[in-house]
């Protein structure tokens, strides 16, 4: 774990208790996708690879929207996604990786970033459905 990543983990301690389970594990993933890229790179490939045989599969048109939850850092995420349709919708509970995804798509006025508990609303969620 770098250093940097040290401090943040303590912030989070700090301010956003309820965050850091989902702070350690963003931060492990990234650490991990930095250090073993070459064994992750042909798992990485194969979900884009997926995700564009959908999207052909499918032809889903320009106006519908995508949402992805447990979003990350878009590691595993085809990126044409984000150049074919009207509005992405990311969901994740580690503020480093919403943090990350609006520097990354800072262009984007379609973009939108919520940091929720998804795991946590699960329950709650099937009980309503």
């Amino acid at each position: 774990m770098k250093i940097h990543s040290l401090f943040e983990y303590a912030w989070y301690r700090v301010f956003s208790p309820n965050t850091l389970d989902f702070v350690s594990m963003g931060i492990g993933i990234e650490d991990r996708y930095h250090r073993l890229f070459p064994w992750w790179a042909n798992h990485l490939q194969s979900s884009r690879t997926l995700q564009q045989e959908a999207l052909s599969l499918f032809g889903m048109p320009d106006e519908i929207e995508i949402t992805i939850l447990g979003s990350g850092r878009l590691y595993d995420v085809e990126p044409a996604i984000f150049n074919t349709r009207s509005g992405v919708h990311l969901f994740d509970y580690d503020p480093r990786s919403i943090e990350y995804c609006r520097r990354r798509f800072a262009h984007r006025s379609d973009l939108y970033l919520h940091c929720i508990d998804i795991t946590g609303s699960m329950n709650e969620w099937t009980g309503r459905l």
